[in-house]
């Protein structure tokens, strides 16, 4: 009769114990972060060149649950600085859906600032992404034509491209996980 160690060698088993641990612990690691959900919001932004309507999409990537709510709105009549608008801003448009992956606003004043909120809820949990940014065209109908994007200081970690040619579109925006103060 051969010892237990010849049928397993031990190599073998410390791999198969490490994987056991792995399946084991992994969903508890995933959830105990900001984010307990398997999935992120993001918005992509998409026009087409010499075209008037500017298209804004929010869905889900890697989606393990449902919205719970999605909710854009848009600001438009402002002064364009090159940077976020400073004064007040007059939000019309609202869009909001509930239990939906893709939520779409289409418009043709520009410039325009959106706010995007995407809130998650789980069993156990609710997860919000959100996002203040505002965008314009330059040189419209040029080949040069361009979108222009700011990101409001209220919207910390989203990382967004200054200037982007429209040939180039769509681009697409990942919503910080929002922590906590006022929404707009």
């Amino acid at each position: 009769m051969r010892p237990l160690g010849a049928l397993f060698p031990w190599q073998l088993v410390g791999v198969a114990v490490l994987l056991l641990a792995l399946v084991v612990f992994t969903p508890v690691l995933l959830s105990s972060g900001t984010t307990p959900f398997l999935t992120r919001a993001e918005l992509v932004v998409d026009r087409t060149a010499g075209g008037n309507t500017t298209n804004f999409y929010v869905h889900a990537i890697g989606a393990t649950v449902r919205y719970q709510r999605i909710s854009m709105a848009v600001a438009t009549d402002f002064n364009w600085t090159g940077g976020y608008p400073s004064g007040a801003l007059l939000w019309a448009g609202w869009q909001n859906g509930t239990d939906v992956v893709e939520l779409s606003l289409f418009t043709i004043d520009l410039p325009v600032a959106l706010f995007v909120e995407a809130t998650y809820s789980g069993s156990s949990s609710t997860t919000t992404y959100a996002g203040l940014l505002a965008f314009t065209i330059t040189s419209l109908g040029l080949p040069s034509e361009t979108l222009d994007t700011a990101v409001s200081s209220t919207t910390s970690g989203v990382s967004v491209p200054s200037t982007v040619l429209i040939s180039n579109l769509p681009v697409t925006i990942l919503l910080p996980v929002f922590t906590g103060g006022g929404l707009p």
